[in-house]
Protein backbone atom coordinates (compact mmCIF):
# COMPACT_ATOMS: atom_id res chain seq x y z
CA UNK A 1 0.00 0.00 0.00
CA UNK A 2 0.86 3.98 -0.43
CA UNK A 3 3.59 5.10 2.03
CA UNK A 4 1.69 8.65 3.35
CA UNK A 5 3.93 11.43 4.85
CA UNK A 6 2.55 13.69 6.69
CA UNK A 7 3.73 17.38 7.74
CA UNK A 8 2.88 20.16 10.74
CA UNK A 9 -0.50 20.95 10.84
CA UNK A 10 -1.79 17.81 8.68
CA UNK A 11 0.58 16.08 10.97
CA UNK A 12 -0.83 17.47 14.40
CA UNK A 13 -4.30 16.78 13.27
CA UNK A 14 -3.53 12.83 12.85
CA UNK A 15 -1.60 12.51 15.20
CA UNK A 16 1.46 10.43 13.22
CA UNK A 17 3.64 11.57 10.39
CA UNK A 18 3.61 8.19 8.81
CA UNK A 19 1.16 5.72 7.61
CA UNK A 20 0.31 3.28 5.00
CA UNK A 21 -2.92 3.85 3.37
CA UNK A 22 -5.10 1.95 0.70
CA UNK A 23 -5.96 3.62 -2.33
CA UNK A 24 -5.25 3.08 -6.21
CA UNK A 25 -5.29 7.30 -6.50
CA UNK A 26 -4.26 10.26 -4.91
CA UNK A 27 -8.06 10.59 -4.37
CA UNK A 28 -8.38 7.26 -2.85
CA UNK A 29 -5.74 7.24 -0.11
CA UNK A 30 -6.77 11.06 0.66
CA UNK A 31 -10.31 9.52 1.42
CA UNK A 32 -8.66 6.48 3.37
CA UNK A 33 -7.25 9.22 5.39
CA UNK A 34 -10.06 11.55 5.83
CA UNK A 35 -12.01 8.23 7.08
CA UNK A 36 -9.33 7.69 9.24
CA UNK A 37 -8.43 10.66 10.91
CA UNK A 38 -11.43 12.53 11.30
CA UNK A 39 -13.01 16.03 10.50
CA UNK A 40 -9.99 18.03 12.35
CA UNK A 41 -7.86 16.09 9.28
CA UNK A 42 -10.14 17.49 6.83
CA UNK A 43 -9.99 20.64 7.75
CA UNK A 44 -6.38 21.11 7.43
CA UNK A 45 -6.58 18.63 4.13
CA UNK A 46 -8.23 21.78 2.66
CA UNK A 47 -5.63 23.94 2.76
CA UNK A 48 -2.81 21.33 1.91
CA UNK A 49 -0.70 20.42 -1.23
CA UNK A 50 -0.50 16.88 -1.91
CA UNK A 51 3.06 15.62 -3.81
CA UNK A 52 3.29 11.45 -5.12
CA UNK A 53 6.57 10.86 -5.45
CA UNK A 54 8.22 14.68 -5.22
CA UNK A 55 5.69 15.35 -8.21
CA UNK A 56 2.58 17.66 -7.39
CA UNK A 57 -0.61 15.45 -8.05
CA UNK A 58 -4.14 15.59 -8.48
CA UNK A 59 -6.87 13.15 -7.81
CA UNK A 60 -6.94 11.04 -11.00
CA UNK A 61 -3.09 10.34 -10.62
CA UNK A 62 -2.52 6.63 -9.99
CA UNK A 63 -0.57 5.77 -6.72
CA UNK A 64 2.06 2.87 -7.06
CA UNK A 65 2.32 0.19 -4.04
CA UNK A 66 5.70 1.45 -3.30
CA UNK A 67 4.73 5.25 -4.03
CA UNK A 68 4.80 7.79 -1.50
CA UNK A 69 2.30 10.51 -0.98
CA UNK A 70 3.12 13.63 0.85
CA UNK A 71 0.76 16.41 2.39
CA UNK A 72 1.93 19.39 2.95
CA UNK A 73 1.18 21.74 5.24
CA UNK A 74 -1.03 25.80 3.92
CA UNK A 75 1.76 28.21 2.78
CA UNK A 76 2.31 31.21 5.02
CA UNK A 77 4.14 34.31 4.97
CA UNK A 78 5.00 35.80 1.85
CA UNK A 79 6.48 33.21 -0.45
CA UNK A 80 6.85 34.47 -3.75
CA UNK A 81 3.81 33.91 -5.92
CA UNK A 82 1.75 32.62 -2.79
CA UNK A 83 -0.79 34.90 -1.74
CA UNK A 84 -3.69 34.58 -3.70
CA UNK A 85 -6.92 32.66 -3.00
CA UNK A 86 -6.56 31.11 -6.57
CA UNK A 87 -3.62 29.30 -5.08
CA UNK A 88 -4.74 27.76 -2.66
CA UNK A 89 -8.10 26.70 -3.64
CA UNK A 90 -6.13 24.86 -6.65
CA UNK A 91 -4.42 23.13 -3.65
CA UNK A 92 -7.34 22.26 -1.59
CA UNK A 93 -9.63 21.19 -4.62
CA UNK A 94 -8.33 17.56 -4.97
CA UNK A 95 -8.70 17.13 -1.12
CA UNK A 96 -12.13 18.32 -1.01
CA UNK A 97 -13.29 16.12 -4.12
CA UNK A 98 -11.32 13.39 -2.94
CA UNK A 99 -13.85 13.17 0.31
CA UNK A 100 -16.89 13.99 -2.35
CA UNK A 101 -15.80 11.38 -4.49
CA UNK A 102 -15.88 13.63 -7.57
CA UNK A 103 -12.51 14.46 -9.95
CA UNK A 104 -11.06 17.60 -10.61
CA UNK A 105 -8.94 19.12 -12.90
CA UNK A 106 -4.95 19.33 -12.63
CA UNK A 107 -3.93 21.02 -10.16
CA UNK A 108 -1.71 24.20 -10.70
CA UNK A 109 2.40 24.10 -9.88
CA UNK A 110 2.66 24.93 -5.83
CA UNK A 111 3.69 28.08 -5.44
CA UNK A 112 7.35 28.75 -5.03
CA UNK A 113 8.21 28.66 -0.69
CA UNK A 114 11.16 31.21 -0.02
CA UNK A 115 13.05 30.60 3.52
CA UNK A 116 13.01 34.60 3.57
CA UNK A 117 9.17 34.48 3.53
CA UNK A 118 8.33 31.12 4.73
CA UNK A 119 9.55 30.42 8.07
CA UNK A 120 7.52 26.74 7.96
CA UNK A 121 9.79 25.70 5.06
CA UNK A 122 12.91 25.20 8.48
CA UNK A 123 10.08 24.14 10.67
CA UNK A 124 8.87 21.21 8.67
CA UNK A 125 12.69 19.97 8.73
CA UNK A 126 12.89 20.21 12.55
CA UNK A 127 10.50 18.49 13.36
CA UNK A 128 10.25 16.55 10.12
CA UNK A 129 10.09 12.45 10.87
CA UNK A 130 13.22 10.28 10.26
CA UNK A 131 12.82 8.87 7.31
CA UNK A 132 13.52 4.96 7.36
CA UNK A 133 12.02 3.93 4.02
CA UNK A 134 14.24 1.72 2.46
CA UNK A 135 17.59 0.18 3.33
CA UNK A 136 19.03 3.61 5.10
CA UNK A 137 21.10 1.64 7.55
CA UNK A 138 23.11 -0.22 4.74
CA UNK A 139 23.51 2.61 2.54
CA UNK A 140 24.85 4.14 6.00
CA UNK A 141 27.41 1.85 6.77
CA UNK A 142 28.73 1.37 2.61
CA UNK A 143 29.03 5.47 2.39
CA UNK A 144 31.15 5.61 5.96
CA UNK A 145 32.92 2.94 4.12
CA UNK A 146 33.44 4.41 0.89
CA UNK A 147 35.03 7.73 2.77
CA UNK A 148 37.46 5.51 4.55
CA UNK A 149 39.11 4.28 1.62
CA UNK A 150 38.90 7.68 -0.28
CA UNK A 151 40.71 9.03 2.99
CA UNK A 152 43.19 5.99 2.74
CA UNK A 153 43.82 7.08 -0.83
CA UNK A 154 44.58 10.50 -0.71
CA UNK A 155 42.81 14.50 -1.67
CA UNK A 156 41.79 13.43 -4.89
CA UNK A 157 40.04 10.43 -4.13
CA UNK A 158 38.33 12.77 -1.54
CA UNK A 159 37.50 15.18 -4.51
CA UNK A 160 36.32 12.19 -6.77
CA UNK A 161 34.11 10.65 -3.88
CA UNK A 162 32.62 13.71 -2.10
CA UNK A 163 32.46 14.77 -5.90
CA UNK A 164 30.03 13.18 -7.35
CA UNK A 165 28.38 13.22 -4.33
CA UNK A 166 27.90 16.95 -4.47
CA UNK A 167 26.60 16.50 -8.63
CA UNK A 168 24.32 14.17 -7.90
CA UNK A 169 22.75 16.08 -4.59
CA UNK A 170 22.84 19.83 -7.37
CA UNK A 171 20.79 17.43 -9.52
CA UNK A 172 18.61 16.55 -7.33
CA UNK A 173 17.91 19.96 -6.08
CA UNK A 174 17.23 20.64 -9.29
CA UNK A 175 14.82 18.40 -10.72
CA UNK A 176 12.91 19.38 -6.88
CA UNK A 177 12.45 22.93 -8.34
CA UNK A 178 11.10 22.18 -11.21
CA UNK A 179 7.46 21.02 -10.13
CA UNK A 180 7.66 24.47 -8.39
CA UNK A 181 7.47 26.28 -11.76
CA UNK A 182 11.74 26.87 -11.62
CA UNK A 183 13.98 26.29 -14.07
CA UNK A 184 17.49 25.99 -12.97
CA UNK A 185 20.34 25.16 -14.99
CA UNK A 186 20.88 21.17 -14.36
CA UNK A 187 24.26 21.30 -16.59
CA UNK A 188 25.42 23.74 -14.07
CA UNK A 189 24.26 22.19 -11.00
CA UNK A 190 25.46 18.87 -11.83
CA UNK A 191 29.07 20.09 -13.32
CA UNK A 192 29.81 22.60 -10.39
CA UNK A 193 30.02 20.44 -7.77
CA UNK A 194 32.19 18.20 -9.31
CA UNK A 195 34.67 20.26 -11.30
CA UNK A 196 35.09 22.28 -7.80
CA UNK A 197 36.45 19.99 -5.56
CA UNK A 198 38.57 18.60 -7.98
CA UNK A 199 40.33 21.71 -8.59
CA UNK A 200 40.25 21.97 -4.43
CA UNK A 201 42.56 18.63 -4.84
CA UNK A 202 44.66 19.95 -6.99
CA UNK A 203 45.19 23.82 -6.04
CA UNK A 204 43.32 25.60 -3.67
CA UNK A 205 43.13 28.68 -5.82
CA UNK A 206 41.80 26.78 -8.67
CA UNK A 207 39.27 25.92 -6.70
CA UNK A 208 38.58 29.57 -6.18
CA UNK A 209 38.57 30.01 -10.43
CA UNK A 210 36.46 27.26 -10.62
CA UNK A 211 34.07 28.46 -8.28
CA UNK A 212 33.81 32.17 -10.08
CA UNK A 213 33.51 30.79 -13.56
CA UNK A 214 30.12 28.32 -11.77
CA UNK A 215 29.02 31.72 -10.10
CA UNK A 216 29.08 33.68 -14.00
CA UNK A 217 27.43 29.96 -15.35
CA UNK A 218 24.97 30.48 -13.34
CA UNK A 219 24.14 33.78 -14.11
CA UNK A 220 24.98 32.93 -18.28
CA UNK A 221 22.37 30.03 -18.36
CA UNK A 222 20.12 30.18 -15.75
CA UNK A 223 17.01 30.50 -17.43
CA UNK A 224 14.12 31.80 -15.75
CA UNK A 225 10.93 29.39 -15.12
CA UNK A 226 7.36 30.36 -15.18
CA UNK A 227 7.12 32.08 -12.20
CA UNK A 228 10.58 33.89 -12.15
CA UNK A 229 12.74 36.15 -14.79
CA UNK A 230 16.16 35.13 -15.61
CA UNK A 231 17.95 36.22 -13.04
CA UNK A 232 15.87 34.78 -10.20
CA UNK A 233 16.69 31.68 -12.52
CA UNK A 234 19.91 31.86 -12.08
CA UNK A 235 19.73 32.35 -8.16
CA UNK A 236 18.03 29.18 -7.98
CA UNK A 237 20.29 27.71 -10.01
CA UNK A 238 23.50 29.17 -8.02
CA UNK A 239 21.02 27.75 -4.86
CA UNK A 240 21.24 24.11 -6.26
CA UNK A 241 24.71 23.73 -6.29
CA UNK A 242 27.12 25.79 -4.01
CA UNK A 243 25.89 24.41 -0.59
CA UNK A 244 27.00 20.64 -1.89
CA UNK A 245 29.60 22.35 -3.46
CA UNK A 246 30.98 23.77 -0.16
CA UNK A 247 30.61 20.87 1.80
CA UNK A 248 32.69 18.28 -0.98
CA UNK A 249 35.50 20.72 -1.36
CA UNK A 250 35.84 21.83 2.25
CA UNK A 251 36.54 18.35 2.95
CA UNK A 252 39.14 18.13 0.26
CA UNK A 253 40.71 21.16 1.41
CA UNK A 254 40.94 19.92 4.86
CA UNK A 255 42.85 16.70 3.84
CA UNK A 256 44.65 19.30 1.88
CA UNK A 257 45.97 20.78 4.91
CA UNK A 258 46.00 17.70 7.56
CA UNK A 259 44.51 14.34 6.53
CA UNK A 260 44.44 13.35 10.22
CA UNK A 261 42.10 16.59 10.61
CA UNK A 262 40.06 15.04 7.87
CA UNK A 263 39.63 11.70 9.30
CA UNK A 264 38.61 13.52 12.28
CA UNK A 265 35.83 15.73 10.85
CA UNK A 266 34.34 12.32 8.97
CA UNK A 267 34.60 10.33 12.10
CA UNK A 268 32.35 13.10 14.32
CA UNK A 269 30.19 13.34 11.05
CA UNK A 270 29.24 9.97 10.89
CA UNK A 271 28.97 9.66 14.45
CA UNK A 272 26.12 12.44 14.37
CA UNK A 273 24.63 10.34 11.48
CA UNK A 274 24.63 7.55 13.03
CA UNK A 275 22.97 8.49 16.51
CA UNK A 276 20.12 11.16 14.89
CA UNK A 277 18.85 7.92 12.83
CA UNK A 278 19.31 5.64 15.54
CA UNK A 279 17.66 7.60 18.11
CA UNK A 280 15.40 9.67 15.74
CA UNK A 281 13.82 6.79 14.23
CA UNK A 282 13.11 5.20 17.43
CA UNK A 283 11.28 8.35 18.71
CA UNK A 284 8.06 9.86 18.08
CA UNK A 285 10.47 13.18 18.25
CA UNK A 286 13.09 14.13 15.38
CA UNK A 287 14.39 16.39 18.28
CA UNK A 288 15.37 13.63 19.97
CA UNK A 289 17.82 12.27 17.51
CA UNK A 290 19.36 15.44 17.02
CA UNK A 291 20.04 15.67 20.95
CA UNK A 292 21.78 12.73 20.83
CA UNK A 293 24.11 13.18 17.33
CA UNK A 294 25.41 16.12 19.48
CA UNK A 295 25.97 14.25 22.32
CA UNK A 296 27.60 11.44 20.02
CA UNK A 297 29.73 14.18 18.86
CA UNK A 298 30.95 14.86 22.29
CA UNK A 299 31.50 11.81 23.42
CA UNK A 300 34.03 11.07 20.29
CA UNK A 301 35.81 14.99 21.37
CA UNK A 302 36.62 13.54 24.60
CA UNK A 303 37.91 10.40 23.15
CA UNK A 304 40.19 11.93 20.21
CA UNK A 305 41.12 14.52 22.96
CA UNK A 306 42.56 11.84 24.86
CA UNK A 307 43.95 9.85 22.27
CA UNK A 308 45.92 13.50 21.58
CA UNK A 309 47.26 13.69 24.91
CA UNK A 310 49.00 9.90 24.45
CA UNK A 311 49.71 10.23 20.46
CA UNK A 312 49.75 13.66 20.09
CA UNK A 313 47.78 13.78 16.48
CA UNK A 314 48.74 16.31 14.04
CA UNK A 315 47.84 19.17 13.62
CA UNK A 316 45.71 19.37 17.31
CA UNK A 317 48.88 19.95 18.85
CA UNK A 318 46.93 21.90 22.19
CA UNK A 319 44.06 19.71 23.32
CA UNK A 320 41.62 22.39 23.42
CA UNK A 321 41.98 22.74 20.03
CA UNK A 322 40.37 19.06 19.89
CA UNK A 323 37.17 20.76 21.86
CA UNK A 324 37.27 23.82 19.49
CA UNK A 325 36.64 21.84 16.46
CA UNK A 326 34.20 19.10 17.97
CA UNK A 327 31.97 22.14 19.55
CA UNK A 328 32.02 23.38 15.15
CA UNK A 329 31.14 19.90 14.23
CA UNK A 330 28.32 19.59 17.15
CA UNK A 331 26.98 23.34 16.60
CA UNK A 332 26.29 22.81 13.12
CA UNK A 333 25.85 19.44 11.66
CA UNK A 334 21.92 19.65 12.59
CA UNK A 335 22.08 23.55 11.28
CA UNK A 336 23.42 22.13 8.30
CA UNK A 337 20.59 19.61 8.27
CA UNK A 338 18.19 22.93 7.98
CA UNK A 339 20.36 24.56 5.17
CA UNK A 340 19.93 21.74 3.38
CA UNK A 341 15.47 22.31 3.69
CA UNK A 342 16.32 25.68 2.15
CA UNK A 343 18.15 24.75 -0.66
CA UNK A 344 15.18 22.61 -1.38
CA UNK A 345 11.34 24.25 -2.20
CA UNK A 346 10.16 21.91 0.40
CA UNK A 347 11.32 20.10 3.12
CA UNK A 348 9.36 16.95 1.82
CA UNK A 349 10.88 17.12 -1.74
CA UNK A 350 13.10 14.17 -2.82
CA UNK A 351 16.95 14.77 -1.94
CA UNK A 352 18.68 11.66 -1.03
CA UNK A 353 21.92 12.16 -2.03
CA UNK A 354 21.49 16.15 -0.51
CA UNK A 355 20.97 14.83 2.65
CA UNK A 356 23.78 12.52 2.32
CA UNK A 357 25.86 15.75 2.51
CA UNK A 358 23.80 17.54 4.70
CA UNK A 359 25.64 17.92 7.95
CA UNK A 360 28.44 19.01 6.18
CA UNK A 361 27.31 21.83 4.65
CA UNK A 362 27.84 24.50 7.68
CA UNK A 363 30.44 21.83 9.74
CA UNK A 364 33.06 21.40 6.68
CA UNK A 365 33.48 25.06 5.57
CA UNK A 366 33.38 26.07 8.90
CA UNK A 367 36.51 23.33 9.85
CA UNK A 368 38.52 24.49 6.64
CA UNK A 369 38.34 28.12 7.04
CA UNK A 370 39.43 27.56 10.98
CA UNK A 371 42.02 24.83 10.55
CA UNK A 372 43.58 27.09 8.20
CA UNK A 373 43.70 29.28 10.26
CA UNK A 374 44.78 27.31 13.16
CA UNK A 375 47.82 25.66 11.36
CA UNK A 376 48.44 29.23 9.59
Amino acid sequence: MPRVRLFAAARDAAGTGRDVLPGATVGEVLAAAVERYGDDFALVLDRCRVWVDGEPADVDDAVADAAEVAVLPPVSGGAVGSGTDADHAAVAAPAATARAGRPTGPTRPPAVRDLAGDPTLLVERLFEPVDTAGNKALLGLLWVLVQALALLLGPVALAVVFGLVAAVAGLHAAKAWRPAGQRPSRAVAGLAPLIIPLAAAVDPAAAGVALLVAVVASVAVGAGGVRQPRLAGAGTTLRCWLGPTMAATSVVLVAQIEITAAAALLVLVAGYDVAAYTWGSGSSSPLVGRVAGILTVGVLTFTLSVVQLVVSLPPFQLSAAVWVFGGLAATLCPLGQLLASAVLPAAAAPAPALRRLDTLLLAGPAWAFALWGYVG
